[in-house]
């Protein structure tokens, strides 16, 4: 049986080879929804190595394409990824402290 996990991660690797596929191809005009919603999966999923730079691409064809619509969107789940990053390292600090005191 396939667990979530393994399934996101598939569909992630999808949407990214996608992706890769159509900047390939010369693509720009759905590249800032396209990088958004990779952005966005990436935070369902609760990946934590490509997310922040999939927000950062995103922002940026937003300002070079003047794709003003996502731009409301994308400081979303930025601001999503940083709350979560800050709850991750307030937990790890937290449980080192308390492993090394007992």
């Amino acid at each position: 049986m396939i667990d979530n996990a393994s399934r996101a991660d598939d569909g992630i690797a999808e949407m990214q080879q996608g992706w890769a596929d159509s900047r390939a191809l010369g693509v720009k005009l759905a590249a800032t929804h396209a990088t958004f919603v990779l952005a966005d999966a990436c935070v369902q999923a609760g990946r934590t190595a490509p997310r922040l730079d999939w927000v950062k691409v995103a922002r940026e064809h937003a300002r070079i394409f003047h794709k003003r619509l996502f731009e409301a969107e994308i400081h979303k789940v930025h601001g999503e990824l940083l709350l979560g990053t800050a709850v991750h390292t307030e937990n790890f600090i937290r449980a080192g402290l308390s492993s090394g005191i007992g």
